[in-house]
């Protein structure tokens, strides 16, 4: 380490306890110059701290230097003699099938191999983010109404696992954050390296190229001379915030159940706590929402990026946690919160379609619409009655889900009601009740899911003896998931 800023990045891992002993580190190298000062500084070290060292770099196939980008990396690595991992995908042939933003969806993809690469070498990634980028990050996130988790922007050390994947996170580390990119730069100068240049660094219709070329070098000279280490202190100072929300907040979502891919979130749990905690609880909830089969894996930040879950979001979930239940609110990306009586429901299904379908007992059929499958098969009556034993005769049976005006009557005991009323009574959330099952026969229900059948149906004591004198047969309803 003989020169400065090879000196200051290890002070800065020391500083930030970024690396131990005898650890393998994947340095993430685009060609760069932040990313091949990063490769020089960490070589500068690697052997005599006993690390590691292997380089990754994402071929998107872009641009059209992009093959000149790759080549100049296996150059670099084999004049290092480090060794390098290359990953080729057609990122914009993936991005427009999907209908994503090109560069953000070549960020994710980019991670997730990076991630994928090492987890598989057991390495743990390093990336080439600077102070300046930090500063940039700061800016955007300030303007977009971030929350503490956003305003902390880029951590040194972060656990990163992207929505699509159900592997462990993996840790990257940012060795470079403490360093300016001029020093970055006249670091690759003293050493006769050079670097690739990314073109598209040029378009100010990108918003980081506009806050990075005009906005910071105005808000410098007009406001604050030092605004790039200051705006990185300000991070550092929102990223101690975040982690000492997260214990509180991470104590709210462990009282959370699912409920057939449902995220159901305690509101006395939640209410229970400051709206700052709140507000954290509520996105890490919405964070572990995962799409179900069939969809897009980043559907939880659609494109555009500005469409994705923000804090104007979370505080939609905050006022709805006071209002009466049956209310809801919608959030990016399909994802739904229903207000029930004593938590949110956060649901990616839409609301359940009308569905009615025809069937004769005994027989089976499929309810795409809720994903059951009910059965009516012919019994002896001779068991002990139950409430999902009932009689009917050969007539066909409407199977539907319920409809306003429903009225029944669950018990000998009982006037009959709004259906409406009963589900309320029992406290039956309001997103679950249009998936209940309900039998129709003569124009009224005679059966619904999660009651016992109308008494005139039901079988009671001694009729195993006497049988039905309407020359009724009795049956017995099976109710199941259909993918169960």
């Amino acid at each position: 380490m003989s020169d400065p800023f090879e000196r200051a990045v290890w002070r800065f891992i020391q500083q930030e306890g970024l690396l131990r002993a005898g650890e393998r580190l994947m340095a993430a190298v685009s060609g760069g110059p932040d990313s091949t000062a990063l490769l020089l500084a960490l070589n500068s070290f690697a052997a005599d701290r006993k690390l590691g060292l292997t380089a990754f770099h994402f071929n998107h196939q872009l641009r059209p230097s992009s093959e000149q980008d790759e080549e100049f990396v296996r150059d670099l690595c084999r004049r290092l003699k480090v060794e390098l991992l290359v990953e080729r995908r057609q990122v914009k042939e993936q991005a427009e099938l999907g209908g994503f933003n090109q560069e953000d969806w070549a960020r994710r993809v980019r991670y997730s191999a990076l991630s994928e690469a090492a987890r598989r070498l057991k390495a743990t990634p390093a990336t080439g983010h600077t102070l300046d980028d930090q500063a940039e990050t700061v800016l955007l996130k300030l303007f977009r109404g971030a929350g503490p988790d956003g305003m902390s922007a880029i951590a040194a050390r972060r656990l990163i696992r992207l929505p699509s994947e159900d592997s462990p996170a993996v840790q990257v580390i940012r060795p470079l954050l403490g360093s300016r990119r001029q020093e970055v730069l006249d670091y690759l100068q003293r050493c006769g390296q050079g670097f690739c240049v990314d073109e598209s660094n040029a378009d100010l219709s990108l918003d980081r190229n506009w806050v990075r070329a005009e906005l910071i070098p105005l808000l410098t000279e007009r406001l604050n001379p030092n605004l790039v280490p200051t705006l990185g202190r300000n991070a550092k100072l929102w990223g101690e915030v975040r982690e000492m929300l997260k214990r509180p907040s991470e104590a709210i979502v462990e009282d959370c159940t699912m409920e057939a891919g449902d995220l159901l979130v305690p509101l006395q749990a939640l209410i229970s706590h400051p709206p700052i905690v709140q507000r954290t609880a509520l996105r890490s909830a919405v964070s572990r929402m995962r799409p179900g089969p069939g969809l897009d894996p980043f559907s939880l930040r659609p494109e555009p990026a500005r469409k994705a879950v923000r804090l104007a979001h979370i505080d939609s979930l905050l006022r709805l946690s006071c209002q009466p239940p049956g209310h809801e609110v919608r959030l990016p990306g399909g994802l739904r919160a229903v207000r029930e009586p004593d938590q949110l429901r956060l649901t990616l299904r839409g609301p359940t379609e009308r569905f009615c379908y025809s069937l004769t007992p005994p027989g089976e059929i499929v309810l795409s619409e809720v994903n059951k499958r009910l059965a009516l098969q012919e019994c002896s009556c001779g068991r002990a009655s139950g409430r999902n034993r009932l009689w009917l005769d050969s007539s066909p049976l409407k199977v539907r889900n319920r409809r306003p005006g429903d009225r029944f009557r669950p018990s000998e005991d009982s006037r009959e009601e709004k259906l409406k009323d009963l589900l309320a009574q029992r406290r039956v959330p309001n997103a679950l009740r249009d998936r209940l099952v309900v039998l129709e026969s003569g124009g009224k229900p005679v059966w619904v899911e999660g009651f016992p059948p109308l008494p005139e149906c039901a079988i009671a004591v001694g009729d195993e003896e006497k049988g039905d004198q309407a020359g009724r047969k009795c049956f017995e309803i099976h109710l199941k998931l259909h993918n169960s």
